[in-house]
């Protein structure tokens, strides 16, 4: 269960939860009247089919949210694991404004922060690694475990290295809450950087032709952590254009991740990315 007090109405961060393992509703968010749910498949960084959300208010369903102030219901599910949240909105609730980010990696520890316009708070959760907090939206991510009660600190395990999956919670306190990926790789990959996700790529990325970095790509189903590598990639020119996958025109990787688009619908489709190598 998740609860408004976490995700809601409060910055107060529940420390066992910043860990990105099992299926789980990570955050909740209602832009305009547009509801959003994060949801972790807990099958990798990204979902094998697209979960179902169902939002609810005193059991009625809804499927845009009113104006504030209002108390709506979640409930995600994949068929063999579900869960429920509550997000409260105040009528003084703000969406913070997220106007960009940073990402240095030495390649032990990454330097995280987003560019907030508004007054709040980011707490940050990733799918390996440990955190510490270095500002109200901002945080250090490192591949080493926590030490242990007699202050040893173990090697970092599988799930430490490669690709990072990491996602920065930011909240107004009043129910105004948004999102952002901002992932890591611990290895050389290569990688296409699409806005703060990296997608694998298998082979190095070509040079742009615009200054925006406009790629094709094929989506193609792969056995790893990432769920997908990119094929056949190609820089692609301002006329170009690719499929539209998920009713997202142009397509939004960040879909993958969350739980609007599931890898059934989207693999083998060609897409139109703007990114630019990584690292």
């Amino acid at each position: 269960m998740i609860f408004s007090l976490l995700l809601a109405c409060t910055p107060t961060f529940d420390e066992t939860r910043k860990d990105l393992e099992g299926f789980r509703l990570v955050a909740m968010a209602a832009e305009g009247s547009a509801l959003r749910a994060l949801v972790w498949s807990g099958e990798g960084a990204l979902h094998p089919t697209a979960p179902t959300v169902t939002w609810t208010i005193d059991g009625a369903v809804i499927t845009e949210a009113p104006a504030p102030p209002f108390t709506a219901r979640v409930t995600v599910g994949n068929g063999s694991a579900s869960e429920e949240g509550e997000l409260v909105v105040s009528a003084d609730a703000v969406t913070p404004v997220i106007s960009g980010f940073t990402r240095a990696f030495d390649g032990e520890v990454a330097q995280l922060s987003l560019a907030v316009e508004t007054g709040a708070v980011t707490r940050w959760m990733a799918s390996g690694g440990t955190f510490t907090e270095t500002g109200p939206n901002a945080a250090d991510w490192s591949i080493l475990p926590l030490p242990d009660e007699d202050g040893v600190v173990a090697d970092p395990g599988p799930d430490d290295t490669g690709l990072i999956a990491i996602v920065g919670l930011t909240l107004d306190g009043n129910g105004g809450n948004t999102w952002s990926w901002v992932d890591i790789a611990t290895d050389a990959g290569p990688y296409l950087a699409v806005g703060g996700r990296l997608l694998p790529v298998d082979a190095p990325v070509p040079a742009a032709l615009t200054a925006e970095g406009r790629y094709l790509a094929t989506l193609t189903l792969a056995d790893t952590r990432a769920g997908l590598v990119l094929t056949d990639l190609a820089a692609a020119a301002d006329s170009d254009t690719g499929e539209i996958v998920c009713g997202l025109d142009p397509f939004d990787a960040d879909a993958l991740a969350d739980g609007r688009c599931g890898l059934d619908e989207a693999s083998g489709a060609r897409v139109l990315l703007t990114g630019a190598p990584w690292p």
